[in-house]
């Protein structure tokens, strides 16, 4: 494990990071009142699922050119044209929300940095279409890249939040169905362990560190967009908390989260399960920063997307 440099920041950077945390806490408040009123009956649940889609960033540019999946999931391609290797990328969302238009930014950055084109998967969404569903498009957007002849060596998995489970969850599958594994994945600030989750209690009996993370701070934001997702599957199945799942004979992990989020002890399990079953794991834990933090423009966020780059391009183009 290694820990990002504890520098002082310049001003400027402190006065962002700040500002952030002031918008993200009135985010948060918003959440909380619209689960608290889902919880209480007062609206569905699918009214909350909308307004958090409504809350994804439209993309800049030019509109994000979907192609269809044989599963009903759809991908786009970004990043560099002429790139010879891929990255599938996984985004956030809690399993409800987020698109490939939303993290079309980050996306692109991480592939400028690691030279890699990149997959950008569009998964089907709960509750219209709740677990596996996303894995299986993950899955199915895997075997499209192999199609392409594109070798698995020159192809790596990457996700973040939810898609950070999906890209892990897929690894698995992938090794069980006897596909050859990508080069390497990079998971951000992922959901690991359901069945700790969804329990009541989880905040209070699993942080054990200092907590500033606005969002997802409030356990029953949490819980509902587990059971959301899980649509009465059973938390404990290994895809939908690999951290449970055999891990492995799995290619080399970069396992990234933020020394302040709620989800910060998922990533630090899976790295020590990683390396109890014989796998590489790289744990690297943000000084300072709280969930999702790549997605704003800090320095550290920038920085640590370049360390997670420089680990997908030594292992595409050793």
């Amino acid at each position: 494990m290694f820990e990002a440099e504890n520098i002082d920041r310049p001003a400027s950077e402190q006065e962002r990071l700040e500002k952030l945390l002031r918008e993200l806490r009135n985010i948060g408040k918003q959440l909380r009142l619209g689960v608290d009123a889902v919880r209480s009956g007062k609206i569905p649940g699918e009214v909350l699922v909308q307004g958090m889609r409504a809350q994804d960033p439209l993309p800049a540019g030019p509109a994000v050119e979907l192609q269809p999946l044989p599963t009903g999931g759809s991908f786009a391609w970004l990043g560099p044209e002429r790139a010879t290797t891929a990255v599938l990328y996984c985004h956030g969302g809690g399993g409800v929300s987020g698109s490939v238009g939303g993290h079309r930014e980050r996306m692109e950055k991480l592939g400028r940095l690691c030279g890699s084109r990149i997959f950008g998967l569009e998964y089907r969404l709960a509750p219209e279409h709740p677990f596996p569903s996303d894995i299986d498009d993950a899955v199915a957007g895997y075997r499209a890249l192999l199609a392409q002849g594109i070798p698995p060596e020159r192809i790596a998995f990457a996700g973040d939040s939810h898609g950070g489970g999906i890209a892990l969850a897929a690894l698995i599958r992938a090794r069980d169905l006897g596909e050859p594994l990508p080069a390497a994945a990079f998971l951000a600030c992922g959901v690991f362990d359901r069945t700790v989750v969804v329990q009541e209690g989880f905040l209070e009996r699993e942080v054990t560190w200092e907590l500033n993370d606005p969002v997802l701070s409030y356990g029953p934001f949490l819980r509902w967009l587990c059971e959301t997702y899980l649509g009465g599957e059973d938390p404990a199945n290994p895809l939908a908390s690999p951290l449970l799942a055999d891990l492995s004979g799995l290619p080399p992990l970069f396992i990234q989260a933020g020394e302040k989020e709620v989800l910060r002890g998922q990533s630090e399990k899976l790295a020590q399960a990683v390396w109890r079953a014989g796998g590489e794991a790289t744990l690297d834990i943000v000084t300072d920063m709280f969930h999702n933090f790549h997605a704003y423009p800090l320095v550290a966020a920038r920085a640590a997307v370049e360390r997670a780059a420089e680990f997908l391009q030594e292992r595409l183009d050793p």
